[in-house]
């Protein structure tokens, strides 16, 4: 017994050091596909530049998102207010900016949330399949029936407003679909002979899932974790614009274009709704180019 013990840790040591060659040279060649995809490179340069926004508002904002001056309402866009000015006088390049910090917050806040609470779930189908992996499924499943805005607008209308309950809001919509994407992931590895030489050994179920499943399978959980962060952006957006979000004077960009809507058919006024609506663009559009860069980088079918 000792001896077959000491053949299948030797086995699995064998492995894993070829596995983690194996895999240092699989992100070595994600990491240059990536490289020479230029729109995701683009995608990935804008979201730098929101980052920094986020980190550093002060640094780009030349006055506080809530100073208001009644002596310059309904600025056009400037030298000093390159955005132009509101209804009450505050700049809005200084609110977009600041408004990065809280779209990107959400957005973040609500992937981390549905990877931690739908990665759980659907490492717990994959492993133990079964009748764990029926009942979690099934109710995956029933809320899976549901449009995800609709789920959000329920749960932030039983809620109320504000930044928390919008992204609990936005990550119950979000579990059960991250659900499926880890449980998918995780069962394309789950049989493959390093996992059950580990097992052989009395490696316990935790330590299969997250040692040796999870980080064989973070291909496709990175790039849906990207693409849901843009997805969470939107819909935070959509859910403060209907007034079931952020609330003002918070700067967020979907509550912007709420206080801006009675401004939709001004022509004079064009850049109090512009500007919010074009940074939500311009960030979901660049998560999107660096989220399909990273599908194309993982999938070893777009190989040349």
């Amino acid at each position: 017994m000792s001896k077959m013990h000491t053949e299948a840790m030797d086995r699995l040591s064998r492995k894993k050091k070829r596995k983690k060659k194996e895999a240092v040279g699989v992100w070595s060649e994600v990491l240059y596909r990536l490289s020479r995809n230029r729109a995701a490179i683009f995608g990935l340069i804008v979201m730098f530049i929101l980052v920094l926004f986020a980190l550093f508002p002060q640094a780009f904002a030349s006055e506080g998102y809530d100073n208001q001056d009644y002596t310059r309402i309904f600025v056009s866009p400037c030298l000093e207010h390159p955005f132009g000015t509101d209804n009450v006088g505050r700049d809005i390049f200084s609110r977009v900016v600041y408004g990065a910090r809280i779209s990107l917050a959400v957005g973040l806040m609500a992937m981390l949330g549905s990877l931690v609470v739908g990665g759980t779930l659907g490492a717990l189908a994959a492993v133990n399949g079964n009748v764990s992996d029926n009942i979690i499924m099934r109710i995956c499943d029933v809320f899976m029936s549901i449009p995800s805005t609709l789920l959000a607008i329920s749960i932030c209308a039983a809620l109320g407003n504000g930044m928390t309950n919008l992204i609990i809001a936005i990550t119950i919509s979000l579990i059960p679909s991250f659900s499926r994407t880890v449980r998918a992931s995780i069962l394309t590895v789950k049989d493959q002979e390093y996992i059950e030489a580990a097992r052989a050994i009395g490696a316990s179920k935790i330590r299969l899932v997250f040692r040796h499943m999870i980080p064989n399978a973070m291909g496709p959980i990175i790039v849906r974790a990207t693409l849901d962060v843009a997805g969470s952006i939107t819909a935070a957006a959509a859910l403060s614009f209907i007034g079931l979000g952020v609330t003002p004077p918070t700067p967020e960009w979907g509550c912007m274009l709420n206080q801006a809507k009675q401004y939709i058919t001004s022509f004079d006024k064009w850049y109090i709704v512009a500007f919010p609506g074009i940074m939500i663009m311009l960030t979901v559009f660049a998560l999107n180019l660096f989220g399909d860069g990273l599908r194309d980088a993982f999938d070893p079918r777009s190989k040349n």
